[in-house]
């Protein structure tokens, strides 16, 4: 199992990069969340199943940029907010066959 917690030091390049793109605010250093397990499992000594999941949770910052009106509306040509709080999912399942 694992926790790894993404965030920048300083923020100030994206906000300079958004200001430039024409938004404005300011971001947070928190990026996001990232929590994952993985599990093998030895049937015997040929066969193994390894599976694996994580899921990554949003940060302040990664909302602050989704919101920003470069990422969604202007230059896309849609009307939509971007939120930035969308979760992604991440599994796979291995099999291993050893001879």
């Amino acid at each position: 199992m694992w926790y790894i917690y993404h965030a920048m030091l300083d923020a100030d390049i994206v906000e300079d990069a958004i200001q430039q793109q024409g938004g404005s605010g300011s971001v947070d250093e928190q990026l996001f969340h990232e929590i994952g397990v993985r599990w093998i499992w030895t049937v015997n000594k040929h066969f193994q199943v390894i599976p694996r999941g994580y899921i990554i949770l949003p940060g302040g910052g990664t909302e602050d940029v989704a919101e920003t009106e470069f990422t969604c509306g202007s230059n896309g040509g849609g009307t939509d907010q971007c939120d930035g709080d969308d979760t992604a999912l991440v599994g796979e399942i291995r099999m291993r066959v050893r001879f």
